[in-house]
């Protein structure tokens, strides 16, 4: 009888892309190097059967004229270099020059693409949406119909390569009955809140609305500093298993509390069951309140002082769910350590958002392979 492969054995065979090429592919790559796999070999190769990304990259071009590289063993080098911490492209490239085994794996030929070719590939990669689109079949397929007990939310600094976007002036409104005046220029101008906006609109519609372009952030840390950096934010909702739900990258200066609603409405539409929504002082809002009950989950979310009352702290039940919410945590700990948050190297919102996806996916091919 055969055995069944576990999470800690690779498998015979990955994805389609490959088995047209090479059916038994450790077999394959073994006979040819000369020596087994190492162990970083066979987790690329589990983590690359796991998202099986090549269904949804569309070839773009024909061949001919310069060479023609095809963008799946793109894809699929941009997902290695994020499961193994690999800083830049040049160095990504120096690997699968001097590494048969990982660029047989990742499906180059006799040669591998030189820099501006991956640049133009992650371009045509950023814009289409695609590891977005992969994120949200696997979510589909392995949670569209569990139940999630909590769902904890949060968000990460992204430090950029970039200069930071000068913000627009508030544009103030005139004042009524005053001639035509506008307000005086000691006053203070608060814009509109965006929350009850959200509330009545669609997901996809209160993303296109929020800012994403590369500023300056500034977040309070645990210790009560002020820590500020140029780049932006990386906002998750993850289950108590570790995995990541959904994944937004905004500019640094949005507050957490814009990207609540919209992050918890993608969450409803892709998973099957939902508890609780766990959330900090940041997410401390009436309108988020209202937006997580509407869809028959429970908030959980700390308070604040605010207008000189003290905060109301959360009941021994509600304390003992809200310790669930150190996965979100783990799950940034683990993005910027171990799966290249910390080497932006991309200009641009699109590209900072396709490289953390890369590191999104890596973490739910992760966690799906150490649950089941």
């Amino acid at each position: 009888m055969k055995k069944k492969p576990t999470s800690a054995e690779p498998r015979s065979s990955i994805s389609e892309f490959y088995r047209g090429l090479n059916p038994v592919l450790f077999s394959h790559l073994d006979d040819v190097v000369g020596v087994p796999l190492t162990v970083e070999h066979q987790r690329v190769a589990l983590l690359l059967e796991t998202i099986e990304l090549e269904a949804e990259v569309k070839e773009s071009g024909l061949p001919g004229g310069r060479p023609f590289y095809s963008l799946k063993p793109t894809a699929r080098a941009l997902l290695a270099k994020s499961a193994l911490n690999i800083p830049t492209t040049k160095d990504l490239i120096a690997r699968l020059n001097a590494d048969f085994g990982l660029k047989t794996l990742c499906g180059f030929g006799s040669r591998v693409p030189s820099e501006s070719t991956f640049s133009r590939h992650v371009k045509k990669l950023s814009e289409g949406l695609v590891l977005d689109a992969v994120h949200e079949k696997l979510v589909r397929r392995h949670l569209g119909s569990a139940v999630v007990p909590h769902v904890s939310r949060d968000s990460s600094e992204i430090r950029g390569r970039e200069k930071a976007t000068p913000r627009a002036k508030p544009v103030r409104p005139k004042r009524k009955g005053n001639r035509g005046r506008y307000p005086s220029e000691g006053s203070v101008y608060k814009a509109p809140s965006r929350l009850p906006k959200q509330l009545e609109q669609d997901y996809r519609s209160s993303f296109k609305e929020l800012p994403r372009a590369c500023d300056i952030g500034t977040k309070t840390n645990s210790q009560g500093y002020q820590l500020h950096w140029i780049g932006f934010k990386l906002h998750l909702d993850v289950s108590d298993q570790g995995f990541p739900l959904s994944a937004f990258t905004s500019s640094a200066s949005l507050h957490d509390s814009q990207a609540a609603i919209p992050l918890s409405q993608m969450t409803k539409e892709r998973v099957g069951t939902v508890f609780y929504e766990l959330m900090d002082k940041g997410y401390d809002s009436d309108f988020i309140r209202k937006a997580v009950e509407r869809q028959g989950h429970v908030p959980i979310i700390m308070t604040t002082d605010r207008f000189g009352q003290k905060a109301i702290p959360l009941d021994e039940a509600q304390a003992r769910r809200f310790k669930e919410r150190t996965t979100v945590e783990r799950s940034f700990s683990d993005i910027k350590d171990n799966l290249g948050g910390r080497f932006i190297r991309v200009r641009g919102a699109v590209k900072v958002h396709m490289h953390l996806m890369c590191a999104v996916l890596n973490l739910f091919a992760c966690a799906l392979l150490r649950n089941h």
